[in-house]
């Protein structure tokens, strides 16, 4: 309810054309209910006709959702910890993750992410310190004039940044490489970097889980974006996460199923 909610004020708020991925929260909060009522009531059904196999998968779902959501709460829990408290450390570098553009301009959530870059780029200045190479990160789409990494930059001169503290990474098409590649970079024009990212709060869980795959710190800034963009968003994210640490889940589910049995 509260993602088709969501996604009501996304179209309407921001009069953005949907996207398949945009419907994703309101289809996966759909199937987990129903899978949730599923699972009471079947097991509840076959244990009354004494039906053994079936009454076994009624446990076995079960015991899958109860797995499911323990980890959606802590994705959730972790997430906000990220966003509220961000590094206490000095950058090398700053990475600005990309994502779709309006024609040439930045998106609202494009420009966040990057204002807030540029927000830790100048209080390191003003502290004293190295100003930080910044990375701005992301390819050309196939409805893109230009790529991500090109336009961020463009904006970041627009705001004062000097050239020479900015080098673009535009052959990224997710955030595994935005990672891959960029820190790939930082390594070439930096000894020994210490990298942090920046991002929309809610993606910051999974980035930072792809960042540390690439051998960074795995610290992150999150931009704020409003409440609507949340409940769908973070769905996706949730996903995301449990496909980069599939091995621990996979795991997990022999786990169930020998559970299941008792």
């Amino acid at each position: 309810v509260l993602s088709g909610c969501s996604l009501f004020a996304l179209q309407r708020r921001e009069s953005l054309s949907l996207r398949p991925r945009h419907f994703f929260g309101v289809l996966a909060g759909a199937v987990l209910f129903f899978l949730s009522l599923g699972s009471f009531f079947l097991s509840e059904f076959f244990r009354a006709g004494g039906w053994a196999l079936f009454e076994w998968s009624g446990r076995l779902l079960t015991l899958f959702l109860f797995y499911l959501y323990a980890i959606f709460f802590g994705v959730l829990i972790v997430s906000g910890w990220y966003a509220a408290f961000p590094p206490r450390v000095e950058a090398d570098c700053i990475i600005i993750l990309g994502c779709a553009l309006y024609g040439r301009n930045l998106t609202p959530i494009l420009k966040k992410r990057t204002d807030r870059a540029l927000f830790w780029y100048r209080r390191q200045i003003q502290q004293g310190k190295r100003p930080p190479l910044l990375i701005p990160s992301g390819g050309r789409g196939a409805d893109e004039p230009i790529s991500e990494a090109a336009a961020i930059r463009s904006y970041l001169i627009q705001k004062g940044v000097p050239a020479e503290h900015i080098r673009i990474e535009d052959r990224s098409r997710n955030t595994k490489e935005n990672m891959e590649f960029s820190f790939s970079m930082a390594k070439q024009q930096l000894q020994d970097p210490n990298c942090i990212f920046a991002t929309t709060n809610y993606h910051l869980f999974r980035s930072a889980l792809w960042a540390r795959r690439a051998g960074m710190s795995g610290w992150g800034i999150g931009a704020p974006t409003k409440w609507y963009y949340w409940p769908g968003a973070f769905i996706r994210e949730f996903v995301g996460s449990l496909y980069v640490t599939w091995p621990i889940h996979g795991a997990a589910a022999a786990v169930l199923i020998l559970l299941s049995f008792l």
